[in-house]
């Protein structure tokens, strides 16, 4: 019997930390910490209402949360992620099925890997 290897994609979130230094500069580390926290939740959040639309086929409902997450990565400095939901927009705007799945799919594992960037940073803070 042969073996199958599965070769999944490795790549990382890429947290890039001054903008979120620059938010946080002038507050005390309780406050950041909770800040933090906060974002973590819209993001996952986004996430969720992008992956719900898809589902459903809402697309303006992805594409609406979407641009709030772009806007959001570009903030917090998520540069891939932010990256990866301009190529869904791409998808849906072309409408391509195949290439929609790959994408929604890849923006939900650096969606993941973000909110454990975040999460391990807060930690960092305690």
């Amino acid at each position: 019997m042969e073996h199958v290897k599965l070769n999944l994609p490795d790549e990382h979130s890429c947290l890039e930390i001054k903008p979120l230094l620059s938010i946080c500069r002038n507050l005390a580390v309780p406050q950041a910490a909770e800040l933090l926290c906060r974002e973590m939740e819209q993001l996952a959040a986004l996430l969720t209402e992008c992956q719900k639309g898809y589902a459903k086929s809402e697309y303006s409902v992805v594409r609406q949360k979407l641009d709030e997450l772009e806007a959001f990565s570009k903030l917090i400095g998520l540069p891939v992620l932010e990256r990866v939901g301009r190529a869904v927009q791409n998808c849906i705007e072309v409408y391509d099925p195949v290439a929609l799945s790959a994408t929604m799919s890849r923006l939900l594992r650096m969606g993941e890997q973000s909110l454990t960037a975040l999460w391990d940073l807060q930690d960092s803070m305690h």
